[in-house]
Protein backbone atom coordinates (compact mmCIF):
# COMPACT_ATOMS: atom_id res chain seq x y z
CA UNK A 1 0.00 0.00 0.00
CA UNK A 2 2.66 2.16 -0.85
CA UNK A 3 1.56 6.13 -1.48
CA UNK A 4 1.30 6.83 -4.93
CA UNK A 5 1.84 11.30 -4.07
CA UNK A 6 -0.06 13.05 -6.86
CA UNK A 7 2.22 15.43 -9.37
CA UNK A 8 1.11 18.66 -7.61
CA UNK A 9 2.91 21.33 -5.37
CA UNK A 10 0.24 20.57 -2.65
CA UNK A 11 0.29 17.80 0.32
CA UNK A 12 -2.25 15.72 1.83
CA UNK A 13 -2.17 15.14 5.58
CA UNK A 14 -4.54 12.97 7.62
CA UNK A 15 -5.44 13.15 11.44
CA UNK A 16 -6.98 9.81 12.53
CA UNK A 17 -8.11 7.52 15.45
CA UNK A 18 -11.11 6.36 16.99
CA UNK A 19 -13.55 8.25 18.64
CA UNK A 20 -12.65 9.71 21.32
CA UNK A 21 -8.71 9.55 21.06
CA UNK A 22 -8.06 13.84 20.34
CA UNK A 23 -8.60 13.69 16.75
CA UNK A 24 -10.18 17.38 17.01
CA UNK A 25 -7.96 18.49 19.43
CA UNK A 26 -5.05 17.35 17.50
CA UNK A 27 -6.42 18.90 14.18
CA UNK A 28 -6.90 22.29 15.33
CA UNK A 29 -3.72 22.46 16.39
CA UNK A 30 -1.98 21.63 13.23
CA UNK A 31 -4.16 23.68 11.20
CA UNK A 32 -3.38 26.87 13.42
CA UNK A 33 0.47 25.83 13.53
CA UNK A 34 0.30 25.29 9.91
CA UNK A 35 -1.46 28.43 9.04
CA UNK A 36 1.01 30.57 11.60
CA UNK A 37 4.34 28.86 9.36
CA UNK A 38 2.35 30.44 6.46
CA UNK A 39 0.75 27.59 4.74
CA UNK A 40 -2.38 27.51 2.74
CA UNK A 41 -4.37 24.96 4.63
CA UNK A 42 -7.53 23.32 2.56
CA UNK A 43 -9.84 21.93 5.72
CA UNK A 44 -12.47 19.01 5.13
CA UNK A 45 -13.72 16.64 7.69
CA UNK A 46 -14.88 13.13 6.43
CA UNK A 47 -17.63 12.53 6.72
CA UNK A 48 -19.07 15.63 5.38
CA UNK A 49 -22.52 15.25 6.96
CA UNK A 50 -23.81 18.53 5.50
CA UNK A 51 -23.48 17.32 2.55
CA UNK A 52 -26.19 14.85 -0.21
CA UNK A 53 -23.01 13.10 -0.57
CA UNK A 54 -22.99 11.59 2.77
CA UNK A 55 -26.86 10.61 2.79
CA UNK A 56 -25.89 7.07 2.89
CA UNK A 57 -23.71 7.72 5.67
CA UNK A 58 -26.14 9.35 7.32
CA UNK A 59 -28.77 6.30 7.12
CA UNK A 60 -26.31 4.07 7.96
CA UNK A 61 -25.11 5.47 11.37
CA UNK A 62 -28.67 6.18 12.59
CA UNK A 63 -29.19 2.29 11.78
CA UNK A 64 -31.84 2.91 9.16
CA UNK A 65 -30.05 -0.36 7.49
CA UNK A 66 -29.90 -2.56 10.81
CA UNK A 67 -26.66 -3.32 12.90
CA UNK A 68 -23.35 -2.67 11.59
CA UNK A 69 -23.15 -6.73 11.29
CA UNK A 70 -26.05 -7.08 9.52
CA UNK A 71 -24.95 -4.22 7.06
CA UNK A 72 -21.02 -5.63 6.44
CA UNK A 73 -17.98 -4.00 5.73
CA UNK A 74 -18.15 -4.38 1.97
CA UNK A 75 -21.35 -2.31 1.39
CA UNK A 76 -20.93 -0.03 4.52
CA UNK A 77 -17.48 1.41 3.41
CA UNK A 78 -19.24 1.69 -0.06
CA UNK A 79 -21.32 4.45 1.67
CA UNK A 80 -18.17 6.06 2.82
CA UNK A 81 -16.24 5.84 -0.23
CA UNK A 82 -18.60 8.14 -2.30
CA UNK A 83 -19.17 10.39 0.21
CA UNK A 84 -14.67 10.94 -0.45
CA UNK A 85 -15.58 10.32 -4.64
CA UNK A 86 -17.66 13.64 -4.69
CA UNK A 87 -15.09 15.43 -2.81
CA UNK A 88 -12.12 14.58 -5.48
CA UNK A 89 -12.60 17.70 -7.54
CA UNK A 90 -11.43 19.72 -3.86
CA UNK A 91 -8.81 18.18 -2.42
CA UNK A 92 -7.32 17.95 -6.59
CA UNK A 93 -7.82 21.79 -6.78
CA UNK A 94 -6.33 22.64 -3.12
CA UNK A 95 -3.10 20.41 -4.15
CA UNK A 96 -2.55 22.10 -7.59
CA UNK A 97 -2.65 25.10 -6.11
CA UNK A 98 -0.01 24.58 -3.49
CA UNK A 99 -2.03 24.04 -0.37
CA UNK A 100 -1.75 21.50 2.25
CA UNK A 101 -4.81 19.86 2.38
CA UNK A 102 -6.09 18.77 5.97
CA UNK A 103 -8.33 16.19 6.59
CA UNK A 104 -10.04 14.99 9.67
CA UNK A 105 -10.80 10.86 8.80
CA UNK A 106 -9.94 9.17 5.52
CA UNK A 107 -9.78 5.90 3.83
CA UNK A 108 -8.16 4.75 7.64
CA UNK A 109 -10.94 5.43 9.72
CA UNK A 110 -12.96 2.95 6.74
CA UNK A 111 -10.40 0.18 7.00
CA UNK A 112 -10.57 0.57 10.88
CA UNK A 113 -14.28 0.78 11.67
CA UNK A 114 -15.41 -1.53 9.23
CA UNK A 115 -12.24 -4.08 10.13
CA UNK A 116 -13.57 -4.76 13.21
CA UNK A 117 -16.28 -7.28 11.37
CA UNK A 118 -13.42 -9.76 10.33
CA UNK A 119 -12.71 -12.41 12.38
CA UNK A 120 -9.23 -13.69 10.92
CA UNK A 121 -6.46 -10.68 10.55
CA UNK A 122 -6.04 -12.39 7.31
CA UNK A 123 -9.89 -11.95 5.81
CA UNK A 124 -9.30 -8.19 7.49
CA UNK A 125 -6.44 -7.56 5.18
CA UNK A 126 -7.47 -8.75 2.51
CA UNK A 127 -10.79 -6.53 2.91
CA UNK A 128 -7.93 -3.74 3.37
CA UNK A 129 -6.42 -4.31 0.00
CA UNK A 130 -10.12 -4.43 -1.58
CA UNK A 131 -11.09 -1.04 -0.30
CA UNK A 132 -7.94 0.76 -1.08
CA UNK A 133 -8.07 -0.56 -4.57
CA UNK A 134 -11.44 0.83 -4.95
CA UNK A 135 -10.93 4.46 -3.47
CA UNK A 136 -7.75 5.13 -4.68
CA UNK A 137 -7.40 2.96 -8.42
CA UNK A 138 -11.32 2.22 -9.40
CA UNK A 139 -12.87 5.43 -8.16
CA UNK A 140 -9.04 7.92 -8.73
CA UNK A 141 -9.62 9.26 -5.16
CA UNK A 142 -6.61 11.13 -4.31
CA UNK A 143 -4.32 9.29 -2.00
CA UNK A 144 -3.01 10.75 1.50
CA UNK A 145 0.58 11.36 1.57
CA UNK A 146 0.58 10.65 5.41
CA UNK A 147 -1.97 9.42 7.86
CA UNK A 148 -1.29 10.32 11.66
CA UNK A 149 -3.45 7.68 13.39
CA UNK A 150 -3.85 8.84 17.39
CA UNK A 151 -3.91 6.26 20.03
CA UNK A 152 -4.84 6.39 23.46
CA UNK A 153 -5.92 3.85 26.70
CA UNK A 154 -9.53 2.12 26.20
CA UNK A 155 -10.47 3.48 29.47
CA UNK A 156 -10.14 7.18 28.56
CA UNK A 157 -11.21 7.08 25.33
CA UNK A 158 -14.66 5.60 26.84
CA UNK A 159 -14.56 8.29 29.76
CA UNK A 160 -14.12 11.06 26.67
CA UNK A 161 -17.16 9.86 24.96
CA UNK A 162 -19.30 9.58 28.42
CA UNK A 163 -18.72 12.86 28.74
CA UNK A 164 -19.78 13.98 24.83
CA UNK A 165 -22.95 16.33 24.53
CA UNK A 166 -23.04 16.47 20.95
CA UNK A 167 -23.11 14.95 18.20
CA UNK A 168 -21.09 15.39 15.05
CA UNK A 169 -22.39 12.57 12.87
CA UNK A 170 -26.67 14.71 13.09
CA UNK A 171 -27.26 11.55 14.70
CA UNK A 172 -29.22 11.92 17.88
CA UNK A 173 -27.45 10.61 20.85
CA UNK A 174 -24.20 7.84 19.91
CA UNK A 175 -23.88 6.49 16.66
CA UNK A 176 -24.00 2.98 16.02
CA UNK A 177 -20.27 2.43 16.30
CA UNK A 178 -19.77 5.17 19.40
CA UNK A 179 -22.75 3.28 21.20
CA UNK A 180 -21.03 -0.25 21.01
CA UNK A 181 -18.14 0.31 23.80
CA UNK A 182 -16.61 -3.55 22.52
CA UNK A 183 -16.25 -2.10 18.69
CA UNK A 184 -14.50 0.79 20.15
CA UNK A 185 -12.15 -1.44 21.43
CA UNK A 186 -11.59 -3.56 18.47
CA UNK A 187 -11.21 -0.25 16.25
CA UNK A 188 -8.18 0.47 17.97
CA UNK A 189 -6.65 -2.38 17.53
CA UNK A 190 -7.22 -2.70 14.37
CA UNK A 191 -5.82 1.26 13.80
CA UNK A 192 -2.84 -0.24 15.46
CA UNK A 193 -2.65 -3.20 12.89
CA UNK A 194 -2.68 -0.58 10.20
CA UNK A 195 0.40 1.29 11.19
CA UNK A 196 2.33 -2.41 11.52
CA UNK A 197 1.25 -3.38 8.48
CA UNK A 198 1.62 0.01 6.23
CA UNK A 199 4.38 2.01 8.40
CA UNK A 200 4.66 4.05 5.25
CA UNK A 201 1.10 5.12 5.06
CA UNK A 202 0.28 5.50 8.58
CA UNK A 203 2.28 6.79 11.81
CA UNK A 204 0.94 5.87 15.41
CA UNK A 205 1.27 8.57 17.66
CA UNK A 206 0.15 7.75 21.51
CA UNK A 207 -1.11 9.95 24.00
CA UNK A 208 1.13 8.17 26.70
CA UNK A 209 4.91 8.93 27.29
CA UNK A 210 5.64 5.71 29.18
CA UNK A 211 2.55 5.62 31.76
CA UNK A 212 2.78 9.08 31.60
CA UNK A 213 -0.12 11.07 29.65
CA UNK A 214 1.35 13.71 27.01
CA UNK A 215 -0.37 17.02 27.13
CA UNK A 216 -1.99 18.32 23.84
CA UNK A 217 0.75 20.55 22.89
CA UNK A 218 3.61 18.03 23.06
CA UNK A 219 1.25 15.54 21.18
CA UNK A 220 1.10 17.71 18.40
CA UNK A 221 4.74 18.57 18.57
CA UNK A 222 5.15 14.80 17.46
CA UNK A 223 2.97 15.43 14.64
CA UNK A 224 4.60 18.29 13.51
CA UNK A 225 8.29 17.03 14.12
CA UNK A 226 7.21 14.44 11.12
CA UNK A 227 4.89 16.65 9.12
CA UNK A 228 7.27 19.50 8.92
CA UNK A 229 10.05 18.16 6.57
CA UNK A 230 7.06 17.06 3.85
CA UNK A 231 5.56 20.21 3.66
CA UNK A 232 5.85 22.42 0.61
CA UNK A 233 8.15 25.32 0.83
CA UNK A 234 6.79 28.48 1.73
CA UNK A 235 6.68 31.76 -0.48
CA UNK A 236 8.20 34.07 1.99
CA UNK A 237 9.27 36.61 -0.90
CA UNK A 238 7.42 40.28 -0.04
CA UNK A 239 7.06 43.44 -2.27
CA UNK A 240 6.85 46.70 0.39
CA UNK A 241 5.20 49.15 -1.32
CA UNK A 242 6.09 52.88 -1.47
CA UNK A 243 4.82 56.17 -1.84
CA UNK A 244 8.17 56.88 -3.31
CA UNK A 245 9.93 54.11 -5.08
CA UNK A 246 8.98 50.09 -5.36
CA UNK A 247 11.54 47.94 -2.89
CA UNK A 248 13.01 45.04 -4.52
CA UNK A 249 11.46 42.11 -2.77
CA UNK A 250 13.17 40.17 -0.04
CA UNK A 251 13.43 36.37 -0.33
CA UNK A 252 14.77 34.53 2.18
CA UNK A 253 17.64 32.76 1.18
CA UNK A 254 18.09 28.51 0.33
CA UNK A 255 19.97 26.13 2.27
CA UNK A 256 23.83 26.73 1.06
CA UNK A 257 24.65 23.68 1.49
CA UNK A 258 22.38 21.35 0.16
CA UNK A 259 19.01 21.51 -2.53
CA UNK A 260 16.00 19.24 -3.40
CA UNK A 261 16.03 18.18 -7.27
CA UNK A 262 13.48 16.05 -8.63
CA UNK A 263 16.55 13.46 -9.24
CA UNK A 264 17.28 13.17 -5.14
CA UNK A 265 19.67 15.82 -2.96
CA UNK A 266 22.16 17.76 -4.60
CA UNK A 267 25.26 18.47 -2.49
CA UNK A 268 26.50 21.81 -3.43
CA UNK A 269 30.31 22.89 -3.37
CA UNK A 270 29.72 24.89 -0.05
CA UNK A 271 28.29 21.14 0.87
CA UNK A 272 31.17 19.52 -0.29
CA UNK A 273 33.10 22.02 2.02
CA UNK A 274 31.27 21.74 4.88
CA UNK A 275 31.36 17.66 4.74
CA UNK A 276 35.00 17.86 4.50
CA UNK A 277 35.69 19.68 7.44
CA UNK A 278 32.70 17.23 9.35
CA UNK A 279 33.52 13.80 8.34
CA UNK A 280 36.29 11.50 7.55
CA UNK A 281 34.87 10.53 3.79
CA UNK A 282 32.48 12.54 2.20
CA UNK A 283 31.57 10.03 -0.41
CA UNK A 284 32.27 6.53 1.21
CA UNK A 285 29.85 4.08 3.39
CA UNK A 286 31.95 3.91 6.22
CA UNK A 287 32.57 7.47 7.88
CA UNK A 288 33.42 8.88 11.54
CA UNK A 289 33.11 12.59 12.44
CA UNK A 290 35.65 15.44 12.90
CA UNK A 291 35.49 17.99 16.02
CA UNK A 292 33.57 20.37 14.09
CA UNK A 293 30.62 19.01 14.89
CA UNK A 294 29.39 19.06 18.20
CA UNK A 295 28.55 15.97 20.31
CA UNK A 296 24.98 16.98 20.61
CA UNK A 297 24.84 18.12 16.94
CA UNK A 298 25.61 14.49 15.63
CA UNK A 299 23.30 13.04 18.51
CA UNK A 300 20.36 14.86 17.46
CA UNK A 301 20.96 14.21 13.58
CA UNK A 302 21.21 10.42 14.71
CA UNK A 303 18.00 10.70 16.08
CA UNK A 304 16.39 12.70 12.92
CA UNK A 305 17.27 10.64 10.84
CA UNK A 306 15.29 7.34 12.09
CA UNK A 307 12.48 9.30 10.71
CA UNK A 308 14.21 10.31 7.19
CA UNK A 309 15.69 7.27 5.57
CA UNK A 310 18.34 9.40 3.76
CA UNK A 311 21.88 9.81 3.44
CA UNK A 312 23.56 10.45 7.08
CA UNK A 313 25.42 13.19 6.04
CA UNK A 314 22.23 14.74 4.04
CA UNK A 315 20.62 15.03 7.21
CA UNK A 316 23.09 17.18 8.28
CA UNK A 317 23.75 19.45 6.03
CA UNK A 318 20.14 19.44 4.97
CA UNK A 319 18.73 20.24 9.20
CA UNK A 320 21.66 20.93 11.38
CA UNK A 321 24.37 22.76 9.19
CA UNK A 322 22.69 25.99 9.53
CA UNK A 323 22.35 25.38 13.42
CA UNK A 324 25.52 24.25 14.28
CA UNK A 325 26.78 26.01 17.84
CA UNK A 326 23.40 28.63 17.51
CA UNK A 327 20.28 26.55 18.96
CA UNK A 328 21.18 24.16 21.55
CA UNK A 329 17.27 24.10 22.06
CA UNK A 330 16.67 22.99 18.97
CA UNK A 331 18.60 19.89 19.29
CA UNK A 332 17.23 19.08 22.88
CA UNK A 333 14.38 19.04 21.39
CA UNK A 334 14.62 16.57 18.20
CA UNK A 335 16.38 14.40 20.74
CA UNK A 336 13.51 14.36 23.37
CA UNK A 337 11.30 13.68 20.19
CA UNK A 338 13.31 11.20 18.41
CA UNK A 339 15.88 9.56 19.96
CA UNK A 340 15.89 6.49 22.42
CA UNK A 341 17.95 6.56 25.23
CA UNK A 342 21.06 5.06 23.55
CA UNK A 343 21.16 7.91 21.24
CA UNK A 344 20.86 10.42 24.10
CA UNK A 345 24.07 9.38 25.62
CA UNK A 346 26.29 12.56 23.87
CA UNK A 347 29.74 11.27 25.05
CA UNK A 348 31.71 8.99 22.91
CA UNK A 349 32.35 8.40 18.62
CA UNK A 350 29.64 7.85 16.04
CA UNK A 351 30.70 5.79 13.03
CA UNK A 352 28.20 5.29 10.17
CA UNK A 353 27.92 2.37 8.08
CA UNK A 354 25.14 3.27 5.00
CA UNK A 355 23.77 1.00 2.79
CA UNK A 356 24.84 -2.36 5.37
CA UNK A 357 22.42 -5.41 5.28
CA UNK A 358 19.70 -5.70 8.00
CA UNK A 359 22.30 -8.83 9.80
CA UNK A 360 24.82 -6.03 10.26
CA UNK A 361 23.50 -4.22 13.36
CA UNK A 362 26.10 -3.06 14.83
CA UNK A 363 24.87 -0.01 16.45
CA UNK A 364 22.20 1.01 19.76
CA UNK A 365 19.56 2.97 17.59
CA UNK A 366 16.84 0.37 16.69
CA UNK A 367 15.17 3.51 14.94
CA UNK A 368 17.22 4.03 12.38
CA UNK A 369 16.35 2.49 9.14
CA UNK A 370 17.40 -0.75 8.18
CA UNK A 371 20.39 0.59 5.43
CA UNK A 372 21.65 3.11 8.04
CA UNK A 373 23.63 1.92 11.05
CA UNK A 374 25.55 3.47 13.71
CA UNK A 375 28.26 2.21 15.98
CA UNK A 376 28.63 4.25 19.37
CA UNK A 377 32.14 3.83 20.81
CA UNK A 378 32.25 5.06 24.54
Amino acid sequence: MTPTTPASKGIFLVIEGTDGAGKSTQYDLLRQRLKDEGHDVEEIHFPRYDEPSSYFVREYLKGTYGTAEQVGPYTASLFFALDRYQAIGQIRQALDAGKVVLCDRFTGSNMAHQGTKFAHPEERRGYFLWLDNLEFEVLGIPRPDFTFVLTAPYQTILERLDTRTDSSTHVSGKDIHEANPEHIRRSLEVFIDLCSLFPKDFRRIDALRGNEPLDPQAINDLIWQTAEPMLPKVDTSQKVMSTTAPTPEVTTPANPYVEKTDTGWHITPAGQQFLQEAVTDTTGNVYGFSDKLSAMTIAAAMARLSRRGDDMRITLLDEFAGHEGKDEGLLHRVITAYGDDSVQQLVGQYIVVENADQAIRMGPPSRLPGAVHALHLL
